[in-house]
């Protein structure tokens, strides 16, 4: 049995990338700075007009701008509970504001606590019905909670509600890649890159949907179009290299694996997705038990697992 498929599928109730706090709360720490720049794909509300095609959610008043550019401030330095203390704070005083509901959800979201997350992007759509932003996220927390069709629910009213909020093409993308509707996929990854050309994470996304598609040379393209010099490029490296390695180019796909050395437990789990599909099969294992033993719980190696199951479970 494939290696990456022979790992039991477990729930995952602290998840989504690329935020440090310590293991406890956080079985993402290890991940690096470079890597956790990459944001899940969530809508946080401008605090300028939006532009025609939407990657943030609605414009904010004067007095919620403040307190959520506060705790967006406590986020950035590292001080989650500052940030879900405040919010709370400006609920008790506008229970009525969805916009806060949707701003906390997000700091949850953060922490991965899917749950936690889910129930205030609920609260914020019960509020605000229109919400996009908050539809979107709760798409976001659906995935993760393993409720794909809710989460393809969620996502399509977000746009519904605003046909040009590209983080909802990218959302709804990826729960249709998951659920194996390849073509319906790739054409919400090609409309979110309409809205907003040349957004690396979008095109991201459609290189790894080729990548699944098993389009090795369109994957490779895409995904070496991205400028490297952006934080979110690491995270094209692994579906990169599964393209690699069926386009003849081990030792380039070995290299985009290494380039994630700076959080050895994906650039091990990439060493031994690339291995596996190159059927050297005990050097899988041997990178795969190492991701596992870096791991600092058992989470953390579930998170990394789902990350490459979808590029990496399609071995022709």
């Amino acid at each position: 049995m494939r290696i990456v498929l022979a790992i039991v599928l477990r729930l995952v109730v602290v998840a989504v990338l690329w935020m440090d706090r310590d293991a406890s709360s956080d079985p993402f720490a290890a991940v690096t700075a470079a890597a956790r720049s990459d944001p899940p794909d969530v809508a946080r509300p401008a605090a300028t007009p939006a532009p025609p095609a939407r990657t943030d959610g609605p414009s904010r008043t004067s007095p919620r701008l403040d307190v959520r550019e506060q705790a967006r401030a406590l986020v950035e330095k590292g001080d989650f509970q500052g940030a879900y203390d405040l919010l709370t704070r400006a609920i008790a005083a506008r229970p009525g504001d969805a916009d806060i509901y949707n701003e906390r959800g997000l700091v949850v979201l953060d922490e991965r606590d899917y749950t936690g997350a889910r129930r205030d992007f609920t609260e914020a759509v019960s509020i605000q019905p229109r919400h996009a932003a908050a539809w979107s996220n709760r798409s976001v927390t659906r995935r993760r909670l393993d409720d794909p069709q809710g989460a393809l629910s969620d996502a399509s009213r977000a746009i519904q509600l605003d046909p040009r909020f590209a983080d909802a093409y990218s959302n709804r993308g990826l729960v249709l890649m998951e659920l194996g509707r390849i073509d319906e996929a790739r054409r919400d990854f090609q409309q979110a890159l309409a809205l907003v050309p040349g957004h690396p994470r979008f095109r991201i996304n459609l290189g790894k949907v080729e990548v699944v598609a098993r389009r090795w040379q369109e994957a490779e393209a895409i995904l070496s179009s991205i400028d490297q010099s952006s934080p979110l490029a690491l995270s094209g490296r692994p579906p990169r290299a599964i393209a690699r390695v069926y386009l003849g180019r081990r030792a380039d796909a070995e290299a985009d694996c290494r380039a994630l050395g700076a959080s050895p437990i994906y650039e091990a789990f990439c060493l031994g997705v690339v291995h596996e599909h190159l059927g050297e099969m005990d050097r899988a294992r041997e990178h795969i038990d190492r991701a596992r033993t870096l791991a600092s719980a058992p989470a953390l190696f579930d998170i990394v697992e789902r990350e490459f199951r979808v590029i990496g479970a399609r071995r022709p």
